[in-house]
């Protein structure tokens, strides 16, 4: 299948070069504030995420019991590639950008964001971030606005604010930035979240009513973050961010029915760093993630029908390298991270011996190899990619009902749909570029291992091909 490939290639590079005039590309950079915008929305608007506060099994949704076998390496190709995503945060301009893809029959994974920064006067600014997302760890439609004063050319304050459907989980972000998005800039937040939450808790006590995932606070959520993007100096340019979730304790549970009530802890931290180089031609870059979250729960009153008394920790460290070439309007990109995954559950009741709770381990490897013909102003885009998702899962289980060792049989028996070690396939992209900043593109993809071993561990017969298509826009004016 690979072999088959080749010939493809070859066509397209010909095609390429001889029917399409040659522009010259500009540097291409990567960024990780795509990836750290998606890590804040898990820690400010955690009621859109799946789950809800009710979600007992990490605040970063890692693994959830909605994703399909193949859901991750969906949205690792549907998604914009870090070179895309700097051209969408490394701008003022208003913008807007989409994408929609197969997540399974009836469903898409949909991203729709529309952002604009409106100034009424000199010293004052408006930012607006309109998003709406759906995937597997997330339902999530937000505004994040507020009011910047620019205090001078490089300094500036601001008061922002997050607006779900969610009463009960607004959040106040308190802004500091020196600097610009062009020249190198440092920022700094610091937020109350679910302020709102303690006046609709007393209005329910007042009117002896519930609401939705009532949660009263003992020790309030805070977070705070910081930014750095420096320069680009003789080629090189780097990226360090970071953010923290305070300790928090809620008591959550019917107003009238307190014996049913449970206790939430819950914090988490995440940082991220970038060292890149890049020219016309060339462009390499190493990365470095980490998240880190621990949760536990437990029911308030020890006479409690159902009593629960469960957590767990969850630690993910993330080692990234690109490189890209280009000649005219030809471009050859590569990505590749390696990662280390560890769910450790506890959980005072034992369900199947040895089975749950689970201490979960894996090393997690993405690839994404391309060859496209995309110009730097207006024509037509056509390329083909390699994307592969594979995970090297520490512990194996014999069962007996397939005598053999399955890897990860406990994870796959409590996760039954979204674990598979092997995940590849082939995505042909075509397009078209509007203008430089301006573009459309469409794929499919087609699946190389066949998924011939299912998530639960035991293996099909007839291979599936056909892989999921997909659609994006990206617009900057």
């Amino acid at each position: 299948m690979r072999k088959a490939f080749k010939p493809l290639l070859l066509i397209l590079l010909g095609f390429s070069s001889s029917v399409y005039g040659q522009h010259e590309p500009e540097s291409a950079r990567g960024t990780l504030f795509n990836w750290e915008q998606q890590i804040r929305w898990m820690i400010l608007d955690q009621y859109s995420s799946y789950g809800g506060p009710e979600f007992g099994h990490g605040l970063f949704r890692h693994t959830t019991h909605s994703m399909q076998t193949e859901h991750d390496l969906d949205l690792f190709t549907y998604r914009f590639t870090p070179f895309e995503q700097y051209r969408w945060h490394y701008t003022e301009n208003q913008r807007f950008r989409t994408y929609f893809g197969s997540l399974d029959l009836g469903l898409f994974a949909v991203n729709n964001e529309y952002r604009m920064e409106a100034q009424p006067s000199d010293r004052f600014s408006v930012p607006v971030h309109l998003q709406r997302t759906f995937d597997g760890r997330q339902d999530r439609a937000l505004l994040y606005s507020g009011l910047n004063f620019h205090i001078s050319e490089n300094h500036q304050i601001g008061l922002h604010h997050t607006l779900t459907e969610h009463k009960a989980d607004l959040d106040a972000i308190l802004t500091y930035q020196f600097g610009t998005v062009q020249d190198g800039f440092i920022s700094v937040d610091a937020g109350i979240l679910d302020w709102t939450n303690r006046f609709i808790q007393q209005l329910s006590e007042h009117r002896d009513r519930d609401y939705t995932n009532r949660r009263v606070f003992n020790i309030n959520p805070y977070y705070f973050s910081a930014t750095v993007s420096t320069p680009v100096w003789r080629g090189f340019r780097a990226e360090v961010l970071g953010g923290v979730l305070t300790q928090t304790e809620a008591e959550r549970g019917p107003l009238r029915r307190p014996q049913q009530r449970v206790l939430d802890r819950n914090r988490a931290n995440y940082s991220g760093a970038l060292i890149e180089y890049g020219n016309p031609t060339l462009t390499a870059g190493l990365t470095w993630q980490h998240t880190y979250n621990r949760f536990s729960r437990v029911s308030v009153s020890s006479e409690a029908s159902n009593y629960v008394d469960y957590g767990n920790r969850q630690n993910q460290q993330t080692l990234g390298a690109y490189f890209a070439l280009r000649y005219r309007n030809l471009h050859l990109q590569n990505w590749f991270s390696g990662s280390y995954f560890r769910d450790q559950r506890f959980d005072i009741v034992e369900r199947e011996e040895d089975l749950y709770p689970f201490d979960f381990q894996e090393h997690r490897y993405y690839m994404k190899n391309r060859f496209i013909r995309n110009p730097s102003d207006r024509g037509f885009i056509a390329g083909v990619e390699w994307n592969a998702d594979y995970r090297d899962i520490f512990d194996e289980f014999y069962v007996e009902e397939w005598n053999r060792y399955v890897a990860g049989y406990d994870y796959r028996r409590y996760y039954r749909y979204q674990v598979r070690p092997r995940n590849e396939r082939v995505t042909i992209i075509i397009g078209y570029r509007l203008s430089s900043r301006t573009m459309f593109k469409t794929g499919f993809s087609i699946d190389i291992d066949g998924d011939l071993e299912k998530a639960t561990g035991d293996t099909r017969d007839d291979p599936r091909r056909f892989d999921g298509g997909f659609f994006r826009i990206m617009a900057i004016w």
